[in-house]
């Protein structure tokens, strides 16, 4: 999928009364049986292929409690509860009534990047940002599918990597779904910049260049 969207998703008011907006820009880049990942330079990817993958990128993931995540969170191809991720034939995480939600991911750095592959994405699969246990920003399936997907009216049947930008840096995620199933894979994590916006340096040396263009008008 080469599709390139941008949505400004506007959370719930948080207890201060401060809405809180973020951005989601959907397109990744093939990665053969893992399908999509992201193509963000500098991120750190979770692909849930093997039990080390949930140590990579200072990322911890947990169940409610606190606990480590049970097996049937990690599922690969298509069930009566879970479909893949289209094009993923790895493993994928999938969270739900029959596999647990929610699950909740702590990261060890603030990040203000949290990429993902998505399949069947529904209004009931939401996620959460948190910076140091403060919620700072949220979207749900209904957000990605209105955007990047107008013409379909109907749940769980569309696959997209989500590039997704929270109004903060966030410390944690916390991902949950009361219908089976929330399934996605290839988690990324990292400082980004959005498609469309200039890089910081940039921004900077346009600047510079145009004080000193002021100051030689002024010689």
């Amino acid at each position: 999928m080469n599709v390139k969207a941008t949505f400004v998703a506007v959370s719930g008011l948080l207890a201060c009364g401060l809405a809180v907006a973020g951005t989601i820009q959907v397109g990744g880049m093939a990665a053969g049986a893992n399908g999509q990942i992201s193509s963000k330079a500098g991120v750190c990817t979770v692909d849930f292929n093997a039990a080390s993958a949930l140590n990579l990128c200072g990322a911890t993931y947990s169940e409610s409690g606190g606990l480590p995540l049970n097996a049937a969170h990690f599922r690969t191809g298509n069930s009566s509860v879970a479909v893949s991720p289209a094009g993923d034939t790895t493993t994928y995480l999938a969270v739900g009534p029959s596999h647990g939600t929610p699950v909740t991911v702590t990261l060890a750095n603030p990040a203000n990047y949290f990429g993902f592959y998505a399949g069947s994405l529904d209004d009931y699969n939401t996620v959460q940002f948190f910076l140091n246990g403060v919620l700072v920003d949220s979207f749900n399936g209904t957000d990605i599918n209105s955007v990047v997907f107008p013409n379909s009216s109907a749940n769980g049947l569309v696959s997209a990597f989500v590039d997704y930008f929270p109004g903060s840096l966030y410390t944690s995620i916390v991902y949950a779904s009361t219908g089976n199933a929330f399934e996605t894979d290839n988690h990324a994590f990292g400082l980004a910049t959005p498609a469309g916006v200039p890089e910081p340096t940039s921004t900077a040396l346009l600047g510079l260049g145009l004080l000193l263009l002021a100051r030689r008008r002024r010689a």
